[in-house]
């Protein structure tokens, strides 16, 4: 045995004991012998036994005084009682004290070999009354548990037959009906007064379903309770088995609350249905009449309202003005009075519902027999651009609900309007800009007109004074006088001058109308440029004594550009260092491969320009002002020039310069 069984064994008699302690033993039981009762049921203080012997002949205590002890300290161990033989009156009266079962003892020992038996009969008989015990507490706790819960559950229920008689009900039943517990009782389900003819159809049909084994879903019914509210309940039916009869548990559930929720979604989504169709209808044409009759048919057809008006403000004045069911008079001296409901929304800009307009100082009578009227400002951004005005002769045409969508409704066709507004604002904007920008470009045109004609026109007269002067000093070299040999320079140095900046106004000119078109320019070898341009200034470099140092990377550096273009930058940038740069000093050119980019510079040992001066050096005909470079001849486009072709060439123009220690000028181009 796994659980060995432990038994006490009270015995007075020595030998009947030990012969009876080896029997158990063998039969696997652990035994513990005492030789009276009172050992024994102090024994039993300290010690659980599953299973208890006694005899009945001992002294002191017998078998039947020990089992009444055992049962006054609540020894629940099975108790078997040992008799002499033939004495069943003993036997009996240990039963009644509550024994397990007794045991003859005859004279042939018998009893030894049946005992083992008796002892398993008498756990098997302790364990059935253990069981029999748990289930009928966790029974009553389940009914105990069931009771609470019927009579405390915040929700109704209640029992009746399947007759429909009320056999009972909860606490929770009694504020749904306005009825106590007590007089409800005993009634049948037609003695409801708070249950109408279709409900009680129902309850009728649900139970005929039942008496045929047939179950029905829950069904809501609305009652009336007795403060006069609806009240909505979910109710469930279901037969359940009790005291040999079906009986009928009902289990109430108020979904009032959720009723109401599925309502109010309800009629929200059918707002936001009503405002999305409004939406699309307003935003289909942005013109300012078409959206202000849409929005006024809206607001009609939404309000049943007798006659309605919409109008658009500008600094409280009237802009536009459309009705329906106004007299056409009132349409035509419409305005914003100094006393009216409409202008005192307008300032307010809050929309009134006025339910009764006779009671209303500012109301102004239109037309006959009007009882209410809802006013609606049209607010978008901050800024008053209309109002909307909505009149009933029936006093139940507006109500709370309709207010409340309405105001909604006019946020949008204030936005709505105010985009209609300023779309046509920018048509009328734009329409100026094209006149104006026809008038600019025919201006342009003009002006490059008139280069083309001036560049023309003074080409040839400048080249005549040119050889004119030439062939003067040729011919009357000998015969000038110091004066007039200054004289003749001086025309030269002019003309020359002049003829720099047409080239240049041709330059401008050429630049600017071709960085409009499609740009299509081909590879160009930046290295080769480079140094053609240096070898064409060697004259200059010679001349001025300049220390002039190239460097370049190794390999070509090919970009995408218009040759001649930036042959022109570069013959600017070098030939401005030259210019700017005193006898004597150095100018250093570097061509490098920076990244996807070739980096070209120009760093010189010249005047440099003042800080305050370089924001403008770019700009057309601006020239450096300093003592420095008073005598240094220019046009001011130079510059100007190579930033026009460089960005035209998708590149970006670099410079850096102090006053007094020279410039660094050059630009950065993507390579191919």
């Amino acid at each position: 045995m796994t659980n060995q069984v432990h038994i006490l064994y009270m015995e007075d008699n020595e030998g009947t004991a030990r012969l009876l302690e080896k029997r158990l033993v063998r039969a696997g039981y652990l035994v513990d012998t005492v030789s009276d009762g009172e050992k024994g049921v102090e024994l039993c203080a300290t010690q659980i036994y599953d299973v208890i012997i006694v005899d009945y002949d001992m002294p002191g205590l017998n078998g039947l005084q020990v089992i009444q002890h055992l049962h006054r300290r609540e020894i629940k161990s099975p108790i078997i009682m040992l008799t002499g033989s033939g004495n069943e009156r003993v036997a009996v009266e240990a039963l009644k004290l509550g024994a397990s079962d007794y045991m003859v003892k005859d004279i042939n020992g018998v009893y030894f070999d049946l005992l083992p038996n008796i002892i398993d009969q008498a756990l098997k008989n302790q364990q059935l009354l253990a069981e029999k015990q748990y289930a009928e507490a966790a029974l009553r706790e389940s009914e105990e548990r069931f009771r609470m819960l019927f009579e405390k559950a915040p929700n109704p229920y209640f029992v009746s037959d399947m007759e429909g008689n009320l056999l009972n009900c909860n606490k929770a039943v009694e504020p749904l009906v306005g009825k106590p517990i007590e007089e409800l009782i005993g009634t049948h389900f037609t003695e409801m007064a708070f249950l109408n003819e279709a409900q009680l159809n129902q309850i009728a049909k649900i139970l005929f379903e039942m008496s045929e084994n047939v179950f029905s879903d829950a069904v809501e019914l609305e009652l009336i309770g007795p403060d006069g509210k609806t009240v909505v309940v979910d109710l469930r039916m279901i037969p359940m088995r009790t005291e040999g009869e079906t009986r009928i548990l009902g289990m109430g559930h108020d979904v009032t609350w959720r009723k109401q929720a599925e309502t109010q979604m309800k009629a929200h989504i059918r707002q936001l249905e009503t405002l999305s169709r409004i939406d699309e209808a307003l935003t289909r044409k942005l013109d300012i009449d078409y959206v202000q009759n849409m929005a006024l048919d809206h607001m009609m057809a939404l309000s049943n309202a007798n006659a309605g008006s919409i109008a658009l403000l500008d600094e409280f004045q009237a802009s536009s003005f459309q009705s329906i069911g106004y007299p056409e008079a009132y349409k035509q001296q419409y305005t914003l009075d100094d006393h009216s409901i409409q202008t005192r929304v307008a300032r307010k800009r809050e929309a009134e519902w006025i339910v009764d307009v006779t009671k209303d100082a500012d109301y102004l009578p239109v037309l006959d027999n009007i009882c209410s009227q809802i006013t609606l400002p049209l607010v978008s951004q901050e800024r008053l651009v209309g109002i909307i005005n909505l009149v009933s002769d029936q006093p139940a045409t507006f109500n709370a609900e309709l207010f409340e969508l309405l105001k909604l409704i006019a946020a949008r066709m204030a936005v709505a309007i105010d985009n209609a507004q300023l779309y046509d604002a920018g048509q009328r904007q734009l329409a100026e800009l094209q006149s104006l920008y026809r008038q600019v470009s025919e201006l342009e045109q003009l002006k490059t007109d008139m280069i083309r004609l001036a560049a023309h026109d003074l080409r040839n007269p400048l080249t005549s004074v040119l050889t004119k002067t030439y062939l003067l000093q040729k011919i009357l070299d000998d015969r000038l006088t110091p004066k007039e040999r200054n004289y003749l320079d001086s025309i030269n140095v002019n003309v020359e001058q002049m003829q720099a900046l047409i080239n240049d106004f041709l330059s401008v000119e050429r630049i600017e109308k071709t960085v409009q078109d499609e740009f299509e320019g081909k590879e160009v070898n930046l290295k080769r440029v480079v140094q053609r341009v240096i070898a064409n200034y060697q004259p200059e470099l010679e001349e001025k004594k300049l220390d002039c140092r190239f460097s370049a990377c190794h390999e070509s550096l090919v970009v995408k550009g218009f040759e001649i273009e930036l042959q022109q930058a570069i013959a600017n940038l070098i030939g401005n260092s030259i210019k700017y740069t005193p006898v004597g000093g150095f100018i250093d050119i570097s061509l490098q491969a920076q990244e996807a980019h070739a980096r070209f510079q120009v760093t010189d040992s010249g005047y440099g320009i003042p800080a305050e001066q370089q924001r403008n050096l770019f700009q057309p005909f601006f020239r450096v002002q300093v003592d420095e470079t008073q005598s240094i001849k220019g046009t001011g486009l130079g510059l100007y020039l190579v930033k026009k072709v460089i960005e035209r060439n998708s590149g970006e123009v670099i410079f850096q310069s102090e006053y007094g220690k020279g410039s660094t000028f050059g630009f950065v181009l993507p390579l191919i």
